[in-house]
């Protein structure tokens, strides 16, 4: 048969200087022992970033004033040394970036130092610190997500929020880094009653600073 140890209250840990995890005291967080010995460890977390890295976006394109990112996971892992967990994130918007809102519909957690996520590419500007061993790299794969423009680059006709979709961006203890690129973006926009158009748009950011905004 198989036996189950479970925390009888929560515990916090600090991932790194961004990142905190509360491992949950539910039922789906358990350490499984079988007549081999150890089989395997099933964790409930909730996880949240500092305001320093990012902050709340709500739905006007503001920020709110005091809450956190958070997010939420269960997982099974035959090992603590491999483990990668699949998350959403709700809207937020960069720390000194403002005005620029983030949606994240796909991204995995990688606290493997065994492996990475399938397609993992760096920043040309991201330095890594593992960049001769980088299976030891953890952090936050951003496979797919959506990009808010500032509400001042609205459309004319619905006053809506211009929208770009992107791909592989990362987040760790440098902070969030990847490249916004898309052609035919606005043509109907509206900025205080001046019409406009974007064919063109460049958004570069390395260890959440924006490098490149054109």
């Amino acid at each position: 048969g198989t036996a189950k140890i479970f925390l009888v209250g929560d515990e916090p840990i600090k991932i790194n200087n961004n990142t905190l995890l509360t491992i949950k005291a539910t039922p789906n967080t358990f350490v499984a022992f079988d007549c081999s010995g150890f089989a395997g460890v099933s964790i409930e977390a909730e996880g949240e970033f500092s305001r320093e890295l990012i902050v709340p976006e709500n739905a006007d394109g503001t920020t709110h004033a005091t809450d956190r990112v958070k997010f939420n996971f269960i997982t099974y892992a035959q090992s603590l040394n491999d483990l990668m967990v699949s998350i959403s994130l709700p809207p937020f918007q960069i720390a000194g970036l403002k005005g620029v809102g983030f949606s994240v519909n796909q991204a995995t957690i990688d606290w493997s130092d065994l492996a990475n996520p399938p397609g993992l590419a760096f920043p040309q500007s991201y330095v890594s610190p593992f960049a001769e061993q980088p299976n030891l790299w953890q952090g936050f794969f951003i496979q797919r997500l959506e990009v808010r423009l500032p509400p001042a680059f609205s459309r004319k006709e619905k006053g809506s929020r211009v929208t770009l979709g992107a791909e592989r961006m990362v987040l760790d203890d440098q902070g969030f880094s990847g490249v916004v690129f898309a052609e035919n973006v606005l043509q109907d926009g509206n900025m205080n009653g001046w019409t406009y158009t974007i064919n063109r748009l460049s958004l570069e950011i390395s260890a959440n600073q924006p490098k490149n905004f054109s």
